[in-house]
């Protein structure tokens, strides 16, 4: 192998350079890009990489061995009990006794089983990462500089596709536990097996959103001058709503071009629904949903609501509205179930639960509002834009602002960001700024430009 094309990530012979390669923009001599390979940054990052995946799947294993532990101690409670509560009993506790035993064992028998088979299967997952970092550290500690750019390639090629595995394995995972609640003679009590979503890193890559560094990874710029642009993430794809022609354009995880759909009005808004679906708004009664894989119409839904800004949670949509001030819930054909007003213009809300959410509450602050409490902040002047990581960190920027506002969930001021510490404003004015779930990455976008900046907390 004497060429390595850079286009294609791949070592190749002068002959297939020639063949397959006589188009690519760059091209450089083997030894060009063996140059210092186990010292570059690419090389540090996949070690990285590597070491953060191993060390999450062993607080996921750990985790799940203290879950079946612990689910254990529990059953062995719940029998001490029923055996504590059989002394009370009269004539017919023995028969009683026998049917909670074996509802207990008939209960606990699957759960159980399925909780050893997510340990299996993570086991198996985390084997790949061992073997990975085994192979790599072999080959930077006595490989030569050619058997380790090979490797380094074939694990960057097949990481992405098991990192998706143990997130999606990750997610399904819930802590089990048993109870015993108690009744009367008749039938001594129930047994009672709830499950809750289990406490878990967010992703594969551990992220400090404290450290204050921001990092631009690409910057879309929407055909047809987009103005008043909204975006989503939705499956490793990025979709931007442009109000000033009423397209939904479609992107790569990268911002490479897919596709576009135009709608039969300007669009405001836009949120993932379920699956492919997306609800787009239209600064009016019609909503429109589409299905972001093929880029199809599949049904208009007109709501009893004026609709600028829309989001989707709990089987709900909540609606905004800045001509009335208002902040709407609507039941899944988009009637109204209750109305709520602001004391100025709000374009947008963040909601993370039917009664958690943020707004825009004055020209002056932004405001939580949870079950058990509100938070305000107040400094930026105009406040519409505002965006919360996956651990509840609240980052707000004013329409007209040079930094964005970093705040702990109960709106206390974390740290100020100003954007010459990572890229150029995307317009003269912000308008949304929303992260894509369970992860470090963001998207910005500007109220008077087509400039769409896609970045990640580091």
């Amino acid at each position: 192998m004497e060429v390595y094309c850079i286009d294609h990530s791949k070592p190749c012979c002068t002959l297939c350079a020639t063949v397959h390669h006589r188009k690519c923009e760059q091209v450089v001599t083997i030894d060009k890009a063996l140059c210092s390979i186990k010292k570059s940054e690419k090389v540090r990052n996949l070690v990285k990489r590597l070491r953060e995946s191993n060390e999450n799947l062993d607080e996921i294993l750990q985790k799940r061995e203290q879950n079946i532990k612990s689910f254990e101690m529990d059953i062995d409670i719940v029998l001490s009990e029923i055996g504590t509560l059989k002394e009370n009993l009269i004539k017919h506790v023995d028969r009683l006794e026998e049917s909670l035993r074996d509802e207990i064992n008939n209960s606990t028998k699957q759960v159980t089983i399925k909780m050893n088979d997510e340990v299996t299967e993570l086991s198996s997952l985390k084997s790949n990462f061992i073997n990975w970092k085994n192979i790599f550290n072999a080959c930077i500690a006595d490989g030569s500089e050619l058997h380790c750019l090979v490797r380094m390639e074939e694990i960057l090629e097949n990481l992405p596709k098991v990192e998706k595995q143990v997130s999606k394995l990750t997610a399904e995972i819930e802590d089990t536990a048993i109870s015993f609640d108690p009744n009367d003679l008749t039938s001594l009590g129930r047994i009672i097996i709830k499950r809750s979503t289990m406490k878990r890193p967010k992703g594969m890559r551990k992220v400090n959103f404290h450290s204050g560094k921001v990092k631009l990874l690409f910057t879309i710029a929407l055909p047809d001058h987009g103005k008043q642009v909204s975006g989503v993430f939705t499956h490793d794809c990025i979709l931007l709503s442009n109000f000033n022609n009423g397209k939904i354009v479609k992107y790569d995880n990268k911002g490479a071009h897919i596709g576009e759909i135009k709608m039969s009005k300007k669009t405001s808004d836009l949120t993932n629904v379920y699956d492919w679906t997306v609800a787009v708004a239209t600064n009016s009664t019609q909503i429109h949903l589409i299905n972001a894989q093929t880029l199809t119409l599949q049904k208009t839904i007109t709501a009893n609501v004026t609709i600028y800004g829309i989001n989707f949670i709990d089987n709900e949509y909540i609606s905004t509205d800045p001509v009335n001030f208002s902040i709407s819930w609507l039941d899944s054909t988009f009637k109204s179930i209750k109305t709520e007003k602001s004391g100025t213009v709000v374009y947008f809300a963040y909601f993370n639960g039917k009664n958690d959410y943020i707004y825009k509450e004055s020209n002056y602050s932004v405001k939580r509002v949870s079950s058990n409490d509100t938070f305000t902040y107040r400094s930026e002047v105009n406040p519409y834009t505002y965006g919360v990581d996956f651990e509840a960190n609240i980052y707000v920027a004013g329409f007209a602002s040079d930094a964005i506002h970093q705040l702990t969930p109960t709106c206390e001021l974390v740290r100020i960001i100003p954007f010459s510490t990572f890229a150029a404003k995307p317009g003269t004015h912000l308008w949304v700024l929303r992260f894509e779930e369970n992860s470090n990455r963001f998207l910005l976008t500007s109220f008077n430009s087509g400039k769409v900046l896609i970045c990640q907390i580091d």
